[in-house]
């Protein structure tokens, strides 16, 4: 996506600066994590949208408005989980199989990864042992997951490639030791990400099937620590999106074709101000395009845009309207569905879905948290409508959960 990009990326979805949401200590450092994303440097902002408001009367609501069937939720836990603040599963990607991927945080705060099968069971592991801080960003229709770890020679980030079978192949996306991130893998085994140099820019990456590594940087993209490029998703076609920070730390989205030709996208009303603009995230088979834009206010707000080039907006319409408040829209199907979450006023994060008509459900998954930093966060949406995502408890526990339409 989303994980993730970042999908990652995916990630835990909240800006550190103001919120109470915890990341895992291993993953702080990432810029946007998929599908899943950290802003560090700033916070998510909000959204105002224009869209009905459709909300479910209640997370377990059977009354689901016109266009939604009611849904079931799956709530995942894995054996071995640590159950203190800032521990628990994180559930990141979902594939038409109905088989998902994450990565969970023991009681010593080690991450580790998991595949979660259509049945229910699970299969843990480790990229390069039980310290290496593993996490699972994406899941293929083939079963493949991507993902990265701790190299507990360097300390550096790094990546890996995970088979059907198990079979683990370890990568690095800088090719130069500076270390490395995974946002999403796509159902060709063709994987983005991006990578950082010795001054802290961030270039982008695709590793082909084959393992043959593209380096790349959106023209435009800054040079300076916490900026550059960052490549989010990539789609059949071999067209990559995601987002760049120019010089003046603000973001611009990009799409860049498989011949290496790029596209700007800049959402109009998005501010142009220091951690402001555009961040592209997630490109469909059909060449859409979804994402968030940040306006002058630092208010989030979604948008999606057509393979011609127009831009839509839309706000879910119980999302917050202050500061590093809003919506933020992570995965897209091929048939216009878009799943992400927002921030209320009240500092809570709710998962919503978005149809192609632009009809937007919100939803808590069961024993979300209530107070400010917690609640709920939706990262990937297969395409038979199942949703994968985490919530995070009253305790700051994470939980995964799948939202499956019944």
């Amino acid at each position: 996506m989303t994980r993730t990009g970042r999908i990652a990326r995916l990630l835990l979805a909240t800006f550190m600066s103001t919120s109470a949401l915890a990341a895992p200590p291993h993953i702080a450092r990432r810029p946007f994590a998929t599908g899943l994303r950290w802003f560090p440097a700033a916070p998510l902002p909000a959204v105002n949208s224009a869209a009905v408001n459709t909300k479910s009367p209640s997370a377990h609501s059977s009354n689901a408005p016109y266009g939604f069937p009611p849904e079931q939720y799956t709530i995942v836990d894995v054996p071995g989980a640590g159950t203190a603040y800032g521990q628990g599963t994180n559930l990141v990607a979902v594939n038409s199989s109905s088989a998902s991927s994450g990565f969970y945080v023991d009681v010593n705060n080690y991450s580790h990864g998991f595949m979660r099968a259509a049945d229910g069971a699970i299969t843990t592991f480790d990229a390069d042992g039980p310290t290496s801080q593993t996490d699972a960003w994406g899941i293929n229709n083939r079963g493949e997951i991507a993902g990265e770890f701790v190299d507990p020679d360097s300390g550096l980030f790094k990546d890996y490639l995970r088979s059907g079978d198990g079979t683990m192949e370890l990568f690095d996306g800088s090719e130069a030791g500076t270390g490395s991130d995974v946002e999403r893998i796509n159902n060709q085994g063709a994987i983005v990400g991006e990578y950082d140099d010795v001054n802290g820019a961030f270039h982008g990456y695709v590793r082909a099937r084959n393992g043959t590594i593209t380096q790349f940087d959106a023209p435009g993209a800054g040079t300076g620590y916490l900026q550059g490029t960052e490549a989010f998703d990539i789609n059949r076609a071999g067209i990559i999106s995601g987002p760049y920070t120019d010089t003046n730390n603000v973001y611009h989205g990009y799409l860049r074709a498989a011949d290496g030709t790029f596209t700007e996208i800049d959402v109009p009303g998005a501010g142009a101000g220091p951690n402001q603009g555009t961040i592209a995230n997630v490109i469909n088979n059909n060449g859409w395009v979804d994402g968030t834009y940040i306006d002058a206010n630092d208010v989030l707000h979604g948008f999606l845009r057509a393979p011609h080039g127009t831009i839509t907006t839309f706000d879910a319409p119980d999302s917050g309207t202050g500061f590093q408040q809003g919506t933020f829209a992570v995965d897209l199907t091929n048939n216009g569905k878009i799943v992400g979450w927002y921030q209320d006023a009240n500092g809570v994060y709710h998962g919503f879905e978005r149809s192609r008509k632009g009809c937007i459900v919100e939803f808590d998954a069961p024993g979300a948290g209530t107070g400010a930093g917690l609640g709920t966060e939706a990262f990937y949406v297969a395409r038979h409508n199942m949703i994968s995502g985490w919530e995070q408890d009253n305790g700051g526990v994470y939980h995964g959960y799948l939202r499956t339409p019944q």
